[in-house]
């Protein structure tokens, strides 16, 4: 009886390391922008772990990520779905959104109508998620929606996120050049009238 018990507590040691070390390797394969290998880590973890846990979540979201720096955003939809299924996170839909953003610009309107609906779920999630609000935003602005852009933009700088501030700042610039332009125009329409 005490052998068994030693083989069950050495057993649920190493895989206790097993886990551990394919976390560390798809965590340092990440870091190093070896995506693919990360991917790989990821799913000895998948085969050596409860189906239904937290822990398999989390690792269908860095599966997910790995994904997105891949461009293969189908396969980021997919396992960040699955990760959503057991624990729903805001920065989850967040990444689901990007990769129907990204998708939209080849397939359009299903893609793009998904995006903005995964956004807005992040952000029912987390409101104070202002790169949510940003990249909604560039998705309004890639549709030719741009009083929405610049709503969404300007919500998320008001939370204080820079990239988007830098944007609104660009946003300005562009704007007062094209009101310049118009009053040119029309200053010399009025001189030829004359």
């Amino acid at each position: 009886m005490k052998l068994l018990y030693t083989l069950i507590i050495l057993f649920a040691f190493s895989f206790s390391e097993n886990i551990d070390f394919y976390d560390n390797m798809g965590r340092a394969y990440f870091e190093k922008g070896e995506y693919k290998k990360a991917v790989e880590s990821y799913e000895k973890i998948i085969e050596l772990i409860p189906k239904d846990s937290i822990m398999t979540s989390d690792v269908y979201y860095r599966m997910g990520d790995c994904y997105i720096h891949l461009k293969q955003y189908e396969n980021a939809i997919h396992f960040t779905e699955m990760g959503i299924g057991l624990n729903p996170e805001s920065y989850a839909y967040y990444n689901i959104g990007f990769s129907y953003r990204h998708l939209a610009q080849y397939h359009k309107l299903p893609f793009y109508n998904k995006a903005i609906e995964n956004f807005e779920k992040a952000i029912e999630l987390n409101p104070e998620y202002a790169k949510a609000y940003h990249t909604m935003g560039l998705a309004y602005g890639q549709w030719g929606f741009d009083d929405k852009a610049v709503e969404n933009i300007r919500k998320s700088a008001k939370l204080g996120y820079e990239e988007s501030q830098n944007w609104l700042k660009e946003y300005e610039k562009r704007f007062q050049r094209r009101v310049m332009i118009f009053l040119i125009s029309i200053g010399g329409i009025l001189l030829w009238a004359l």
